[in-house]
């Protein structure tokens, strides 16, 4: 019986070994919705060390804009949308405190928009960025950043607020491309028609 047992428990330690368990991730494994490129995106990435990065992405959609503008039309639209976001970027610098960096407006290749990032040196700079009370009780406090190491694997749990709490903050994100596309429409005179699409 033990003999059973151990085998039971060598088998696929031994399998893993000899055929691997290396799997490549294709386009067609990331869902539709993950890879659109017109969308809005906020994007936020951990370190080890506890740094965080928080990137707000706004949607250039460059396929329709070549498609059915001009190159000049096309380039003053993207100028009025670096224009907002490099002002929404300067309003998050003015609040900027202690263990914060903001970067200044940047193009995303990758998913076509335009954006800026806040990096946070930890979860304490985050909440305090944020307005975030930080009054909780001890148990809350402790699983915050809970640890949990293994034989094979390295968990981390961290208890954070999405930056967008409401319809008005999500709203004034939206309202970055509704003015970049209004003052678009008025500078290159584009009928409503096109406007709406």
């Amino acid at each position: 019986m033990k003999r059973f047992v151990y085998i039971l428990f060598l088998m696929p330690i031994f399998l893993t070994l000899l055929f691997g368990f290396s799997y490549q991730f294709t386009k067609a494994d990331i869902p539709e919705e993950i890879g659109q490129k017109n969308a809005f995106r906020i994007v936020k990435k951990t370190s080890e060390d506890g740094e965080i990065v928080l990137s707000y992405i706004f949607p250039v959609n460059s396929d329709f804009f070549s498609q059915n503008f001009s190159e000049e039309q096309f380039a003053t639209y993207k100028f009025y949308l670096a224009n907002y976001v490099g002002a929404l970027a300067k309003s998050y610098k003015q609040k900027q405190t202690e263990g914060v960096r903001i970067s200044s407006c940047e193009y995303y290749t990758d998913i076509d928009g335009l954006g800026f990032s806040i990096y946070f040196c930890n979860l304490k700079s985050q909440m305090q960025f944020f307005n975030i009370d930080s009054e909780e009780d001890e148990s809350q406090k402790n699983n915050k950043n809970l640890n949990t190491e293994g034989v094979f694997i390295k968990k981390t749990h961290l208890k954070t607020t999405f930056p967008i709490s409401s319809t008005k903050s999500a709203g004034d994100l939206k309202m970055v491309c509704v003015l970049a596309i209004s003052s678009w429409c008025k500078d290159c005179e584009i009928e409503n028609e096109k406007k709406e699409e």
